[in-house]
């Protein structure tokens, strides 16, 4: 009797640990597909199961394990995986070798091991308290935060973006940005985690259901407060110029040096954009960052040549046009024919259509030995264009953060650095002040609230997504930028050599986009004409930024401490 009691016994232990394997597997293979696709980038709609659930499932999966040690190891591997896939654009090694691998794994492991720190306070537990819950958002909201102070920082993939995909739910970026829709999503998924697989009390429900249900009430209130007035307000006629080339076509001193293209015929290709484009009149004309090689202030053309690329172009009188012949535009050489500079070319559309410009190009400071990557702003007839200098670089690719890698990025072709900028500058044009960021910063949120602060009324990004060819890459960071102009309340422009040229409302709905194939965007090449609504409203996290979330965050941490002081012990038991 005692030896079928055991073989029974035997069979239902076996019976259970198959059925618990695969409860196991399937709870981590759907918790990865969730939170790993639900971006914008992905599969938008995935992003509220991932919002909702699809951490709770993973936390579900990792209790299997009673060792702190295989919970922390899971988790930093499970969390890695799917920031993985939205870090994918970095496998990318056609411009930058094998070495990007390297940083791409190590960004990989730094935040999975930000998120199986935080996984070790998850409790399977009735003690699992609603403070308890509120720490544990508040200290991933500081994880992702810090992540800022790491060398130029790091903003790519906050777990906030699973509310994004939709132009409703996003709305709460106005409130509290993307680090507080990133507190959202994992509070509300350690209510999940409780009310799914711990216990269920009419109290937390109904707390559970009325954090699900906020950013739909609040999202729909706020769009349709707006939408009217978007709709209805004055535009502001712009052209985005995309040129689409390759870096190899732009530096004549790329290892493909035989695909580069004259920068003289690269302005030709701009001036028939522009010409193409222009139906009306035009209050802005964009130019990407570093549009064509040689910098701002260098005497690279002979202004015979540049005087027949008009004519050919916009006709005879178009020369008309040019601007005083003076340093930085222009200078004679040792033949005594004058040289003209790229910013001569900017400031001769400026004044043929009699319209502002901004314009990207490297400029050097021969005085203090620095370089800059910068925007120029120019106005018709102007004598003097406004420069504004880029003030987050990409370390390696626009500065050495350790004298030690100069060497190792030399082996990758990587030589140059930029001098960063020193402050935020608002350009105020004839119509209305312009903030201005140049690539990688337009994902940082306080940095273009800054703009905001000083009185931008419309946001302008210049970029170049060419160096992750074929990738997410563009996208992505599409999708950061409207957050921006959702988190502030005010337009946004974006002119791109490659990657999503487009104009987008306050809103942060498309207004119009470069049009051509999606998977061949690099490919893309001419000039979008716009016109841009301008409404523009305050919003709360123009007015306290992060700060806002933050304070929160470290309250509830404070609070969570004090009252149940207890739990910071939990982890060394049993």
């Amino acid at each position: 009797m005692n030896k079928r009691m055991k073989e029974e016994k035997s069979k239902t232990d076996t019976k259970k640990k198959i059925l618990d394997a695969l409860y196991f597997s399937v709870l981590l293979a759907v918790s990865y597909v969730i939170v790993a696709f639900g971006q914008p980038v992905w599969v938008g709609w995935l992003g509220y199961f991932a919002a909702f659930f699809g951490y709770a499932l993973f936390w579900r999966a990792m209790c299997f394990f009673k060792s702190k040690l295989m919970r922390f190891s899971l988790a930093t591997l499970w969390f890695s995986a799917v920031h993985g896939i939205g870090l994918s654009w970095m496998t990318e090694t056609h411009y930058h070798g094998y070495f990007i691998i390297l940083v791409y794994l190590f960004l990989l492991l730094g935040v999975g091991v930000q998120f199986g720190f935080l996984s070790l306070f998850i409790m399977k537990r009735k003690s699992f308290s609603l403070s308890q819950m509120l720490a544990i958002a508040s200290l991933w909201t500081i994880l992702e935060w810090v992540r800022l102070f790491f060398l130029s920082g790091y903003t790519w993939n906050p777990v906030g973006m699973a509310l994004a995909a939709n132009n409703i739910t996003v709305q709460i970026a106005s409130l509290v940005g993307i680090y507080g829709m990133s507190f959202w999503v994992i509070l509300v998924n350690t209510m999940s985690f409780k009310v799914l697989f711990v216990e269920r009390t009419k109290k937390l429900c109904a707390t559970w259901a009325s954090f699900m249900i906020f950013p739909f009430l609040f999202g729909t209130v706020h769009y349709y407060m707006h939408k009217d007035q978007v709709d209805m307000k004055e535009s502001y006629s712009v052209v985005l110029v995309q040129p689409a080339l390759l870096p190899e076509q732009k530096d004549p001193l790329a290892t493909y040096a035989y695909s580069f293209i004259s920068p003289l015929y690269q302005w030709e290709r701009i001036l028939h954009f522009i010409k193409d484009s222009a139906k009306e009149d035009i209050d802005l004309i964009v130019l990407p960052e570093s549009v064509v090689p040689f910098g701002a202030r260098i005497p690279f053309y002979s202004l015979e040549s540049v005087a027949n690329v008009w004519e050919n172009v916009l006709g005879k009188e178009s020369t008309q046009s040019f601007p005083r012949l003076r340093y930085p535009l222009a200078r004679k050489n040792d033949k005594k024919q004058w040289l003209v500079s790229n910013t001569f070319w900017a400031q001769s559309l400026a004044n043929f259509y009699e319209t502002e410009v901004v314009i990207g190009l490297e400029d050097a400071d021969t005085i203090l030995k620095r370089n800059y990557n910068a925007a120029f702003f120019l106005q018709p007839f102007g004598y003097e264009a406004k420069r504004y200098e880029k003030q987050i670089l990409v370390p390696l690719g626009e500065y050495f953060p350790f004298s030690w890698v100069k060497s190792m990025a030399a082996k990758f072709g990587i030589t140059g650095q930029f001098t960063p900028g020193k402050d935020t500058k608002v350009f105020f044009g004839q119509k209305l002040p312009l903030g201005i960021s140049i690539c990688y910063e337009e994902t940082y949120g306080d940095l273009i609230r800054k703009n905001r602060l000083k009185g931008a009324r419309l946001f302008v990004n210049i970029t170049n997504d060419v160096w992750f060819p074929n990738s997410t890459l563009p996208q992505q960071h599409f999708e950061l930028g409207r957050l921006r102009a959702i988190e502030n309340g005010v337009p946004i422009i974006r002119a791109c050599n490659t990657g999503i040229t487009v104009a987008i409302d306050s809103l942060g709905r498309t207004v119009k986009k470069m049009k051509g194939p999606e998977f061949a965007i690099e490919e893309i090449a001419g000039a979008l004409y716009v016109k841009v609504p301008l409404h523009h409203f305050p919003t709360l996290y123009t007015l306290a930024g992060d700060k806002f979330i933050l304070m929160l965050s470290f309250l509830f941490i404070g609070l969570f401490i004090k009252k149940e002081p207890q739990k910071l012990f939990f982890l060394r038991k049993k």
